[in-house]
């Protein structure tokens, strides 16, 4: 998760100006499970970024509508939910120039 921590602010700036709108929190939150290789709970991306749970849930939730991240079961724990970013995603990132 410490990928987020190389992109520039003004990077993440014009992305939150683009299409579809994304927060600078749902933007955050997209990034960092593109970068991620392991799968980390909602708990751990609220613990890094120092807000609520509900919050990063809240966030999510609009990322999986806008369909930039999937929901998926854990392949090895059923109990767990894996977030994965879409093709979707990834050209999205890639055109704003922050891949």
């Amino acid at each position: 998760m410490n990928n987020i921590e190389n992109i520039s602010l003004e990077a993440l700036e014009k992305l939150t100006a683009a299409k579809p709108l994304l927060t600078l929190r749902q933007l955050v939150l997209l990034i960092s499970v593109f970068h991620d290789k392991n799968s980390y709970s909602v708990k751990d991306y609220a613990k890094k970024l120092k807000i609520s749970c509900a919050a990063v849930t809240r966030s999510f939730d609009v990322l999986v509508t806008l369909g930039f991240i999937e929901r998926r079961t854990g392949r090895k724990d059923r109990r767990l939910i894996e977030l994965l970013p879409t093709s979707f995603a990834k050209s999205f990132l890639e055109e704003n120039k922050v891949l």
